[in-house]
């Protein structure tokens, strides 16, 4: 089952020692800080409720530089 949200991905792939193994330890570390603070800056500027539509600090982080 996939997750609905980007911290239950987190806690899964951290969850997950054969996939740590696979992918490396240290990338892992890498990508999780990464998304971690991902979410962080999102919960900072749009709050800690989900919206259902596309934020404007989306399109801002993912679509700029397109």
């Amino acid at each position: 089952m996939l997750a609905k949200f980007l911290g239950d991905a987190a806690d899964a792939l951290r969850a997950d020692e054969r996939l740590i193994e696979l992918m490396g330890g240290p990338l892992v570390d890498v990508f999780e800080v990464m998304k971690r603070d991902e979410i962080e800056r999102f919960t900072e500027a749009v709050g800690p409720e989900m919206p259902d539509e596309v934020t404007e600090w989306e399109v801002k982080e993912y679509f700029l530089d397109l």
